[in-house]
């Protein structure tokens, strides 16, 4: 049986994006993809269109590929989400998501990761 090799979180990476109005797209490049010595990438979709002054409808797609992927995951991957941010006062923000993606349990021991997820958020927003 194969397994997935240890996962560690001290990855550097590097990225390009470019947004025009309520759409986004950026690439992420590692050629060290999370403690694999192999690289990766990673192409994201965005999209953030206000509904009302306060509410926004959030969705995103992206592409995980490369040697890197494949050696954490077992094959390249898409992800998806779909949305809605809520402007609060005081510089707060919450969120309501829901979170998905395209991947084979296997490498996860059987787990359904590819389920669709609901996510709620709330971030501050801080002045320096």
């Amino acid at each position: 049986e194969e397994t997935s090799p240890a996962i560690s979180p001290d990855t550097l990476e590097l990225y390009a994006g470019l947004t025009y109005g309520p759409v986004g797209v950026k690439y992420y490049y590692t050629s060290e993809y999370f403690g694999t010595d192999k690289s990766a990438s990673y192409v994201n979709f965005t999209l953030a269109q206000p509904l009302t002054e306060t509410i926004t409808l959030t969705a995103n797609i992206g592409l995980n590929d490369g040697d890197g992927v494949k050696a954490a995951f077992g094959d390249s991957y898409i992800d998806y989400s779909l949305g809605l941010a809520k402007s609060l006062d005081a510089g707060f923000t919450a969120t309501l998501q829901i979170v998905t993606t395209d991947l084979d349990p296997a490498p996860f021991g059987g787990v359904d990761s590819d389920s669709p997820k609901v996510v709620f958020g709330l971030k501050k927003v801080f002045d320096l």
